[in-house]
């Protein structure tokens, strides 16, 4: 069973695609015809863990970020890692990590800010069934074409980009 003490953040982007929900975008490739179902992070999330996301390369080249350098086989952009740390130490990065204040791109060097209710990334809050704000800002590398906010694997909440900041 899942351990909260030990499990606190999951793969949710490779080079082997993305693991978010069945159909989205850049959706896992097939491995050894292997069916995915039930093992993609809305399906943890359905399940109440309380996780948060991280990309790798898992391309074995020692190359973070860059996993698509040499390309023998049909993959997709290697996955990068954000951490949200309160300085570039050690322990500030693992404590990001600990708390979830982290992030996962398909390769791209974003920046990225996201809050509820001013609670940032990462923090469990009580629902009261009141509204509430979401606050994000996102500054890309190229221009950023739209912003989706999923809840339960649906879209929720489209914004569109209107250059490098969002």
């Amino acid at each position: 069973g899942h351990d909260p003490l030990t499990e606190r953040l999951i793969e949710i982007y490779s080079i082997w695609g993305s693991a978010e929900r069945p159909g989205c975008l850049r959706q896992m490739l097939p491995s050894q015809e292997r069916d995915y179902w039930g093992d993609f992070a809305v399906d943890a999330l359905a399940a109440g863990y309380k996780v948060g996301f991280i990309a790798s390369g898992d391309e074995h080249a020692g190359h973070p970020g860059l996993g698509s350098w040499l390309r023998i086989w049909d993959a997709f952009p290697s996955g990068i890692t954000a951490v949200l740390a309160q300085a570039n130490t050690r322990e500030s990065i693992w404590e990001a990590l600990w708390n979830r204040r982290c992030y996962a791109t398909s390769g791209a060097r974003m920046v990225l800010s996201f809050s509820v209710d001013e609670h940032p990334m990462g923090s469990i809050l009580q629902r009261t069934g009141q509204p509430v704000r979401i606050t994000a800002e996102a500054v890309g590398t190229a221009p950023i074409r739209e912003a989706t906010i999923v809840r339960n694997g649906q879209d929720v909440h489209t914004v569109t980009g209107a250059g490098y900041h969002l």
